[in-house]
């Protein structure tokens, strides 16, 4: 947690992009210890290293949005080489998610990060604190979706109420929340 903390209030300090690199991959490999399963959600200290983790990834990326570019492949990277480590992919996602806020409204790049978010929050497997932190990043992805954003919101609605999993149903309930947030329509 220490760690955490001690980056985030060093972002700004951050001058390159070797020294973003190493603080994002030293946030994510320390905050997807606190990700797992059910069992995990339990253990209080590994929760508060995962939120203070998620806290100064997320405020890094804000700090630095200038190099959004920079960090998506930096990210896009990370989750591809950390295939079988649910823990490092899921955060890795939820960093995505803050960048993603950073690219031009209709940008194929934020589509595509928001159609990846919408698709861990409906997996029968989803954890509920990872699928509460994917949730926290969306809104952003939302704004100008237009029909798009509306379709998206039907079919939300539509597995919120019929899924037979528990899982999906939070996730599309999350899903659907994020989605009336980020349209603005509260």
């Amino acid at each position: 947690v220490g760690i955490a903390l001690g980056l985030k209030e060093l972002q700004n300090h951050f001058t390159s992009e070797e020294h973003l690199d190493f603080a994002l991959e030293l946030l994510l490999d320390k905050a997807a210890s606190g990700l797992g399963g059910r069992e995990l959600e339990q253990d209080e200290r590994l929760v508060q290293l995962r939120e203070s983790c998620i806290a100064a990834g997320l405020a890094l990326i804000e700090t630095h949005q200038e190099s959004s570019g920079h960090l998506l492949a930096v990210l896009e990277s990370h989750i591809a080489s950390s295939a079988g480590n649910d823990g490092l992919q899921l955060c890795g996602v939820v960093f995505l998610g803050g960048v993603g806020k950073h690219f031009q409204v209709g940008d194929p790049q934020a589509i595509a990060i928001r159609n990846r978010l919408l698709d861990i929050l409906l997996q029968a497997n989803s954890v509920e604190s990872v699928q509460k932190q994917i949730q926290r990043v969306m809104p952003p992805l939302f704004k100008g979706g237009g029909d798009a954003s509306l379709d998206i919101g039907r079919s939300l609605l539509e597995k919120a109420i019929n899924s037979s999993d528990l899982s999906v149903r939070r996730g599309a309930a999350l899903g659907l929340g994020a989605c009336i947030k980020g349209v603005g329509a509260v």
